[in-house]
């Protein structure tokens, strides 16, 4: 008998269900039929919050929940408590406010003396965030105050900058402060008499974030403990930082922008019941703002929640805009808000972003996350804002998709707190234990933000399975990278990264290689006369200042001439506002997209269109597509199959003499089987079709699957990054942690100037078996290009047609049983499959249906006497 696959997913996950204590999430081994991902829409839950979840008043169950975390010692509050009361925290720093704040309230019962205790720190916490002081006299523009309890240099380093009384008036610069005396840059209004109070704010918008969440969040959980008269300068405070942020000019691509946003919400949220009516005006204009300026990107360019992601320089935004949401009292004016794509798909965005394995950091183990622009950010500070924005988003959005994924992955046996202990209190208020989420066995196994073109399939969710990530977008905000197509693949650590250090935004490291696509894992197009790069970010340089990587263009378009006719700054101002608008300038930044995807049980697509990447100066390519299918191991009929990642790269160019290389990039120095040259120390040229690489504990063979051979360049130590006849290593201590490099260039094209480029990437663990044998797929077709990986149970047939329409395609298949993926077909169209000898041939009629993204994945089983019947795979997407 026969048992279906989704009947037995869901006799495993009521199995699961029964046996899975907290923490103890299933991160086994994928096998068997259960292995099946369901998509992601299916894993929607509709299972209540702990309470009308409100981060800034918790409701009395979630309350009674962490008095009972307290009052069995879990781990989380064992943590919080412990860093609470620790003698350091007698300073009463403002950073420390929310956590003694929230310890306080939850040993409010069972310890009043205690929680007293705390809330005094707490109170002292709060204060020196909210900085307030009193005019003793007054001389012209300075304020005589010999009271300040704070240091000048302290109240300097920490970004206080500014001065404001209670009034309309705007905030005034502040030229110079002594212990005594604040020089202001212009006379203080009337009412700066004796005795009238002054608020110290800050007009860096991210650092005035920070500080203005830390006061929030203290008179939030310390509102039942700090008196009244404290709860009021601190909301005098928050409105006063809230009005310089809406004076700021506001965008929607960047987290100075964010950070306005969210500090106008926390004082609307914050001071409603003591100061209702300018709480209510600064909320109200919170929300106008997000309605004129973040809700139109939200709904244009939020399909995937893939913004501010990594530990690029916008990272903190994302945990902003949730701290925004959280503002509004639940109810419709939220829902409404949430409703908006980029806060629906956050979650499934944030989970997808976790690498598989743990690092070790400075303060302790933490879950890293995929690259996302420049790495500006310690990794252990990205993971942890990571992982309070994931149960932030969950708390927010109980029925999201991948919310119990995510919720099984915060509460896996090697999931690891957060590093920073400012995030305690957060991460003890979130995180509900008792709810151990979704078996990882059947969690989905690919994910697309569609947006901003960042897709990734896994083999599993365990720490030994497999990421493939591969990013194929627009280039619209600061800290990305110039790498639309490029891939990158984790199995015990990066195996393929992308190459690059951060040494500064503006150093010969970063705007000669780091930013390049000459540091990413994807094409090449050296054209010697090209330069598609005269503004690296400081300014519009001359021909020759930076280096010919044969990468993509910058942020311009190029007229006939080959100067530039647009430009734009990195970074768009918003989506139809501002001087730079996405909606004006999208032919500069939308230079590429994911435009097919598709998945199964075993294997996943992705096709990227990168062509306008390539349209710089000289225009050098017509088409640049990357084709990547991911060959998962196990299933019930290739469980011992070799895991496998197939590139095909459509590439024509525009002119006969260039051509197309293929470029990979290593922490450990790659072997190359072929004879190679040394050219220089670090330098090295040759013919190969396969390299081999190895880091701690896993292996990467690279083979390459082209008639002629191909040329070989290796560069690393002391070559590192080197450039167009020059290195540009990063500025010490900067360190590139994948400094070797691999370019692979064909010798001659396919067909006139177009190449097909295919290769067959096999990661696996360091002790696993040889891989099977490889061969490019054999076609009398010359737009078809794909790879036969001879499994010796059965054989997989990888095909990629290059000219998508309704010809009858044709190409050679392995005797015996074999399984196919056939991509570039019209999507949803009937194709009939037939077999004659050794030539599979796919024509449009009635048969097997192709999925939505173009493909067909089916099976061919030989039958004595007959020719192989095609047999569709189960839930192909």
């Amino acid at each position: 008998m026969v048992i279906g696959k989704r009947i037995l997913a869901a006799l495993f996950l009521l199995a699961a269900a029964v046996a899975a204590a907290p923490g103890l999430a299933q991160t086994g081994p994928r096998t068997g039929p259960m292995a099946m991902p369901p998509r992601p829409e299916a894993l929607a839950t509709t299972a209540p919050a702990m309470d009308a979840p409100d981060l800034f008043a918790p409701g009395p169950r979630r309350l009674a929940a962490l008095r009972d975390l307290a009052a069995q010692a879990s781990p989380q509050w064992r943590r919080l408590i412990r860093w609470a009361t620790a003698p350091e925290r007698q300073d009463g720093k403002r950073a420390d406010g929310p956590n003694l704040a929230l310890a306080a309230l939850t040993l409010a019962e069972a310890d009043g003396r205690q929680s007293s205790a705390l809330s005094h720190l707490a109170a002292r916490a709060a204060a020196d965030g909210a900085r307030a002081g009193r005019v003793e006299q007054l001389n012209g523009a300075t304020i005589i105050d010999g009271g300040l309890p704070w240091k000048p240099e302290e109240i300097t380093a920490e970004g206080y900058d500014l001065l404001a009384f209670d009034g309309p008036e705007a905030a005034i610069a502040i030229k110079k402060i002594t212990s005594t005396q604040i020089a202001l840059a212009s006379a203080p209004p009337t009412q700066a008499r004796q005795g009238a109070e002054y608020l110290l704010l800050i007009s860096d918008m991210e650092r005035a974030g920070q500080v203005a969440e830390d006061v929030a969040l203290t008179l939030a959980w310390g509102a039942r403990s700090i008196d009244a008269e404290q709860q009021k300068l601190g909301a005098r405070w928050l409105l006063a930082q809230a009005k310089v942020a809406a004076g700021r000019p506001m965008g929607c691509f960047d987290n100075q922008s964010a950070a306005a946003l969210k500090i106008m919400a926390l004082a609307g949220r914050v001071a409603e019941k003591l100061y209702p009516q300018p709480a209510q005006a600064m909320a109200q204009l919170a929300m106008e703002r997000f309605e004129r300026l973040w809700r139109p990107a939200l709904e244009g360019m939020g399909q995937g929640g893939g913004w501010f992601g990594g530990a690029n320089a916008g990272a903190r935004a994302g945990l902003d805009l949730l701290l925004t949401a959280a503002c509004q009292p639940a109810g419709p004016a939220r829902q409404k808000l949430l409703d908006t794509p980029w806060f629906r798909d956050r979650l499934a965005a944030l989970t997808n972003s976790l690498l598989p394995h743990v690092d070790q950091g400075p303060h302790g183990p933490y879950r890293g996350l995929r690259p996302s622009g420049g790495e500006v950010m310690p990794p252990d500070q990205a993971a942890d804002l990571a992982r309070i924005q994931m149960l932030l988003a969950r708390t927010l959005l109980p029925g999201a998709a991948f919310a119990d994924v995510a919720q099984a992955m915060l509460l896996a046996g090697d999931a690891p707190g957060v590093t920073d202990h400012r995030l305690l209190g957060l991460e003890f208020l979130l995180l509900d234990i008792d709810d151990p989420g979704l078996a990882l066995a059947v969690a989905p196994l690919d994910h697309l933000a569609s947006a901003v073109g960042r897709a990734c399939s896994r083999s599993g969710w365990s720490a030994w399975d497999t990421l493939v990530a591969f990013d194929c977008g627009p280039h619209f905000v600061d800290g990305q990278r110039l790498d639309a197509a490029s891939l990158q693949i984790y199995l015990n650590g990066p195996l393929l990264p992308r190459g690059g250090a951060e040494d500064g935004r503006l150093s010969p490291h970063a705007m000669n290689y780091a930013l390049r696509s000459v540091a990413a894992n994807t094409i090449l197009i050296h054209d010697p006369t090209e330069y598609s790069w005269p503004d690296m970010g400081a300014g519009e340089m001359p021909r020759g200042t930076y280096a010919n990587d044969g990468g993509q263009r910058a942020w311009a378009l190029f007229g006939p001439d080959g100067k530039p006719r647009v430009k734009a700054p990195w970074t768009a101002s918003g989506w139809e506002n501002g001087a730079a608008p996405w909606t004006v300038l999208e032919p500069v930044y939308n230079v590429a997209a994911i435009t097919a995807q598709g998945g199964g049980e075993s294997w996943a697509y992705f096709k990227g269109q990168a062509t306008a990447a390539y349209q710089g100066q000289t225009a050098k390519a017509k088409r640049v597509e990357r084709h990547v299918f991911h060959l998962r191991p196990g299933g019930p009929d290739d469980a011992t199959s070799a895991q496998a990642v197939v590139v095909v790269d459509d590439v024509i160019v525009a002119r006969p003499e260039l051509r197309p290389s293929f470029v990979l990039h290593f922490s450990q120095p790659p072997v190359v089987e072929g004879q190679m040259t040394q050219l220089a120390p670090g330098r090295l040229s040759g013919q190969a079709r396969m390299l081999r690489a190895q880091t701690d504990g896993a292996r990467l063979w690279v083979v390459g699957l082209r008639q002629d051979a191909q040329r070989v360049e290796l560069f690393g130590p002391p070559a590192v990054a080197w450039v167009d006849g020059r290195g540009y290593p990063p500025a010490a201590p900067a360190t590139d942690a994948a400094p070797w490099r691999v370019e692979l260039t064909p010798t001659g094209p396919d067909d006139g100037q177009a190449f097909a480029l295919v290769h067959a990437l096999l990661p696996a663990p360091a002790d696993a078996p040889a891989p099977p044998e490889l061969s490019r797929l054999v076609s009398p077709d010359p737009r078809l290009a794909g790879a036969v990986i001879h499994d010796r149970f059965w054989p997989r047939v990888v095909v990629a047609n290059l000219e998508p329409g309704d010809r009858p395609i044709a190409y050679q298949y392995p005797a015996g049983r074999s399984r196919h993926l056939v991509a570039g077909l019209r999507p949803e169209a009937e194709y009939a499959v037939t077999a004659d000898g050794r030539l599979l041939t796919i024509t449009p009629g009635k048969g097997l249906k192709s999925s939505a993204g173009g493909l067909l994945a089916f099976k061919l089983t030989p039958v004595a006497g007959k020719a192989p019947t095609a047999v569709a795979e189960p839930d192909m997407k």
